[in-house]
């Protein structure tokens, strides 16, 4: 029987995200609504609002594939999980992320060529170099140390730097913005001011690129956009500022806690640890297991959607 939302109410449907009952591990809740209930309805937790949860491989590859589905969180509906006034939601540009075709296709070929296999390749040795300064500098202090501030973030704050051709004196500053930003107990006029004040940060480079290139991720786009114009300087503020922003924290995490799943599992550090030929296929399962983010990949329907007997709207 096909189901619909008109009888739900926010008070009566689960807060999205889940509560974790460990900071480290997926809530349990994930696991049952997949065998049980894999497409369900839940409130999100910013803001109450009703959302449709779906929670199988199957069920999301035919959601992401389907054009009747938006990336657009400007649109009426859109699941937002981030405490944006609707005004300043509104005057930002969105980020690729959230464009449909054929925007989208446009800010992903510039994009492309600096994520190639070849790009990341010719990366690896400097990356390397920074890894193991961090690693060196901590085996040098000795004793207790905390992996996060001693390696899970100084290193992809260094990588994203160099990449983008930010003076990494900044770093601080604009940890605190995205921190700000992403906290939901600060008021909608600080987040605010934490997001004006990274826009203009952002598009202060992203100019000063445009008069003085370097051999970094901005200028080349900017070159390449003067050469062959597709997008506006504030769609290249729009696409630094997005990987300024979470470049550095979700890798950190990843770190993080990767390291953590391998010590709490013994028997699985010792099999990558005899075997280094495993690790990449440790760091898939690691990046599947924990996701990074609490908020999934959200869609808005663009007209009513039929999916595993429910009538998504």
């Amino acid at each position: 029987m096909t189901q619909t939302a008109d009888q739900d109410h926010p008070a009566a449907l689960p807060a999205f995200p889940m509560a974790r009952s460990c900071p480290f591990s997926p809530p349990a809740e994930y696991a049952k609504l997949r065998e049980n209930e894999p497409i369900s309805r839940a409130a999100l937790r910013v803001n109450g609002k009703p959302a449709w949860l779906v929670s199988t491989y199957e069920h999301v590859k035919k959601v992401l594939g389907d054009s009747r589905v938006s990336s657009n969180l400007k649109l009426p509906g859109y699941p937002l999980q981030v405490p944006v006034p609707e005004e300043m939601l509104q005057a930002v540009p969105l980020t690729f992320l959230s464009m449909d075709q054929p925007e989208h296709t446009v800010q992903r070929r510039l994009l492309a060529p600096e994520f190639s296999l070849r790009r990341m390749r010719a990366l690896r040795p400097r990356i390397q170099e920074i890894v193991d300064h961090q690693i060196d500098a901590m085996l040098a202090k000795g004793g207790p140390l905390d992996l996060v501030t001693a390696l899970a973030l100084p290193v992809p704050s260094l990588v994203i730097c160099e990449l983008l051709g930010v003076p990494y004196e900044d770093h601080p500053q604009f940890e605190i913005w995205a921190g700000q930003i992403m906290n939901r107990d600060i008021s909608d006029q600080e987040r605010g001011q934490a997001h004006y004040e990274l826009d203009q940060y952002v598009d202060q480079l992203v100019t000063a690129k445009e008069t003085e290139p370097g051999d970094d991720m901005i200028s080349r786009l900017v070159a390449q956009n003067r050469a062959e114009p597709t997008v506006e300087h504030a769609d290249i503020v729009s696409m630094a500022r997005l990987m300024l922003v979470t470049g550095h924290e979700t890798t950190a995490n990843m770190i993080a806690l990767g390291t953590l799943a391998l010590l709490e599992h013994p028997d699985q550090l010792a099999a990558v640890q005899a075997d280094p030929a495993l690790l990449p296929r440790a760091v898939e399962e690691l990046l599947r297991f924990f996701s990074i983010s609490d908020s999934g990949t959200a869609r808005v329907a663009l007209e009513d959607i039929e999916l595993g007997g429910t009538t998504i709207r």
